[in-house]
């Protein structure tokens, strides 16, 4: 087993999710968020059922949801020397520089996460990292080989490859 030093990384390493199948799913949610309001909405009169009157706001509802989700979830993880940034589309940038990330662990409450520690400032923030990437396991050993310092919880720990101190 070849082990990688930080040295031998060759940074900035770039992560991204699904960008093509991001693009379609937008176009599609948008194509069917207007549809609805151009051809539905203006269909429905006072002698409308009740269902012929709700079904184009579960539809935009949807739509919504699935925009909305596109927007504002990662699209690209970028490590370089100085720190880990997540990109989105609609959402500023966060930055973590690498001396400032204290603790990684699972997220012990509804849904998939990572839970990332870091101080900005005086204050420890936290940044809550889905579990949804392919890479995720690379990531994380990426992330602890360039800041070996980070604590991690028993859960992140059995992911990472143990790495000889003396070696």
């Amino acid at each position: 087993m070849m082990l990688i030093k930080k040295d031998d990384l060759k940074l900035p390493l770039i992560f991204e999710f699904a960008k093509y199948a991001r693009v379609v799913t937008l176009f599609f949610g948008f194509l069917i968020f207007f549809w609805t309001l151009i051809m539905v909405v203006p269909q429905i009169s006072s002698d409308s059922s009740l269902w012929r009157k709700l079904t184009p706001f579960l539809i935009l509802f949807f739509a919504i949801d699935v925009i909305q989700r596109n927007l504002f979830s990662i699209r690209k993880i970028i490590m370089n020397n100085e720190s880990l940034q997540f990109l989105y589309i609609a959402k500023r940038k966060t930055v973590i520089y690498w001396g400032d990330l204290v603790r990684i662990e699972k997220y012990q409450g509804r849904g998939n996460f990572f839970l990332f520690h870091y101080r900005e400032g005086e204050e420890v923030k936290k940044y809550f990292f889905p579990m949804v990437h392919r890479d995720i396991i690379d990531i994380l050993n990426f992330i602890k080989i360039i800041a070996p310092h980070i604590e991690t919880d028993d859960f992140v720990s059995s992911l990472l490859i143990k790495i000889d101190q003396e070696a």
